[in-house]
């Protein structure tokens, strides 16, 4: 009898580290609103926001690297859907000239291949 309690516990055991191997290994959950993922995709944004004659030569590459984003909240989930709608402040400031000061942005994560982890993030301005 002691061989079947052995059998039991170990199959206990091998299910646990499964369960345990999928969780860590499974498919990408959806970045967080303050994800670094997430949060290189919305400076992208507000960097392509900015026009040439405001950017002064400076490149998309550039000005991306100088955006702030704070107070970043989310606002819904949708687990089902895939979506997260979340709400921020960024700022762009370079060479002593303020590009864009606190604007308040609403940023949107979804699932473009969630298998692949491939995420897509929408950033307009709330007025």
């Amino acid at each position: 009898m002691k061989w079947v309690s052995r059998i039991l516990y170990g199959l206990l055991g091998v299910v646990g580290i499964g369960i345990g191997l999928m969780k860590i290994f499974g498919s990408p959950g959806l970045p967080d609103c303050d994800d670094r993922k997430t949060f290189d995709t919305v400076r992208e944004a507000v960097a392509k926001m900015v026009t040439p004659a405001a950017a002064k030569g400076a490149t998309v590459a550039e000005m991306q690297g100088k955006v702030t984003l704070d107070d970043e909240t989310e606002v819904s989930y949708d687990k089902t859907a895939g979506v997260r709608e979340c709400t921020g402040t960024v700022s762009l400031a370079m060479n002593g000239t303020t590009l864009v000061d606190k604007m308040k942005i609403a940023y949107t994560i979804s699932w473009v291949d969630k298998k692949e982890g491939r995420f897509q993030s929408l950033v307009r301005p709330i007025r």
